[in-house]
């Protein structure tokens, strides 16, 4: 039986991509449990420092939730919102302490987009296309409704999803929704490794401190972030690690970083 996803690990990065293609990485209840499992597995895992997410087949990063298996299902419960308003699996991404990377290729509809939203960073081929079409089936969507108009100008949010027409790689790149964009499938995979190395070349702590720190601050005025950044400030200032850090940093002044 094919995997729904498959996990790689190469160095510290681990590689987890929706093996779905027939039917565009749709996510269902089997794939969506494989993903909450996967990270995990990747949160506890000391040697892994960064995880990227990706599509399999060269046509989609993932074109949402899986219509057929939700219309498929009978009663009141046939669309089933969580009491927390996110799915398994998509719960575990946003809950992720360490960087989470998301690779699209092609189509990134619906709770594909959502699943890109709640990972760190974004990047993306020049053909890409993202969209939220749920106002066409009479839905709303889940995280993205929060997610969305913070990676996102207001206007270009409500355009995405009060239309439900996809938006290219290329705006979605000038508005700040993606963070980088690739020419082609292997041009990604360089910008890919690439970020993920720069990524995991840092202090560990350091890095998941910042990313608490900044996905916090969103939800904080600029005072109640500062107060809250303070205790793990000074507690990463005085560690063995920002020490060797700032001495091999003075050691090498004056030479090209």
């Amino acid at each position: 039986m094919t995997p729904a996803l498959v996990s790689t690990r190469e160095g510290s990065t681990m590689t987890l991509t929706l093996n779905r293609p027939s039917r565009l990485n749709a996510l269902d209840t089997g794939l969506l449990r494989e993903l909450a499992d996967a990270i995990a597995a990747f949160e506890v895992d000391d040697d892994l420092l960064v995880a990227v997410l990706r599509g399999a087949g060269g046509k989609a990063f993932s074109s949402g939730s899986d219509l057929k298996e939700m219309v498929a299902s009978e009663g009141p419960d046939a669309f089933p919102v969580p009491e927390a308003g996110i799915v398994e699996g998509l719960a575990e991404v946003e809950a992720c302490t360490k960087p989470v990377i998301a690779a699209i290729d092609g189509y990134c509809l619906a709770g594909g987009l959502e699943l890109a939203l709640l990972s760190d960073i974004r990047l993306a081929t020049r053909r890409s296309q993202m969209g939220m079409p749920e106002a066409r089936w009479g839905l709303v969507g889940g995280p993205a409704l929060q997610y969305l108009r913070r990676a996102a100008p207001l206007g270009e949010a409500l355009l995405l999803y009060l239309t439900g027409v996809p938006m290219d790689a290329e705006r979605a790149f000038e508005i700040g929704l993606l963070q980088g964009l690739a020419d082609d499938a292997a041009d990604l995979d360089r910008l890919v490794r690439a970020t993920s190395d720069a990524i995991a070349s840092n202090s560990p702590t350091a890095v998941r401190t910042i990313k608490h720190l900044v996905r916090a601050a969103g939800d904080q005025s600029i005072a109640e972030a500062r107060a809250f950044a303070l205790p793990l400030q000074r507690a990463l200032a005085q560690g063995t690690a920002a020490r060797t850090g700032t001495q091999a940093f003075t050691a090498r002044e004056g030479q090209a970083p």
